[in-house]
């Protein structure tokens, strides 16, 4: 596969996303991300196919998918392995969030050897688009079963953070999540 001039074709790639959930309303198949520090990009899954689409932002601040980045097939995808990690400590302008930032850490193998590393802000879609990606084809191992672990709490990212920042720690040990993470290494 070919990718765009912005991606390297190291065998480890940091893709930093987040749902953007004022632009796209209870839209689980959307996230808003930034590559790179430089490239807007909006991820969705669509009939068997993992989207990154360019993100769109115009004059009215009105957020829309444009040219297409990268798509991963599901035929090319060897598995999408989905966990937690955490950024961050606590920070002045977040006092509401004292831990950090958790994040949905999803890793991509495909099928050619090369490997995609991406964190979503997902906890208020993290069950429905773990089975969007099942429903549509991928191969997902949920190793902390996060398609289960937050149904009976609120989908609320404050409900779901606070419940999970007693936790995180114990979590950390048993799975191996690091805690918090400071950069991601390039494997070679």
């Amino acid at each position: 596969m070919g990718y765009p001039e912005n991606f390297s074709p190291r065998n480890y790639h940091t893709i930093v996303l987040d749902v953007d959930n004022h632009f796209y309303p209870r839209h689980f198949k959307t996230s808003s991300a930034a590559i790179n520090a430089w490239l807007g990009a909006v991820l969705s899954v669509e009939t068997s196919t993992l989207k990154l689409d360019e993100l769109k932002l115009d004059l009215m601040q009105r957020l829309s998918k444009g040219k297409p980045i990268l798509h991963f097939n599901a035929n090319e995808v060897d598995w999408i392995e989905v966990k937690l990690t955490r950024r961050g400590t606590f920070n002045w302008r977040q006092a509401d969030y004292p831990h950090g930032n958790f994040l949905l850490d999803v890793r991509l193998d495909l099928m050619n050897g090369d490997r995609f590393h991406l964190e979503a802000d997902a906890f208020e879609i993290v069950e429905v688009w773990i089975q969007s990606l099942k429903d549509h084809g991928f191969k997902v191992s949920d190793p902390m079963d996060l398609a289960h672990r937050f149904r009976s709490i609120e989908s609320n990212y404050k409900v779901r953070y606070d419940h999970l920042a007693t936790q995180y720690d114990a979590l950390a040990l048993e799975f191996n999540l690091e805690n918090p993470r400071t950069r991601i290494e390039v494997i070679k």
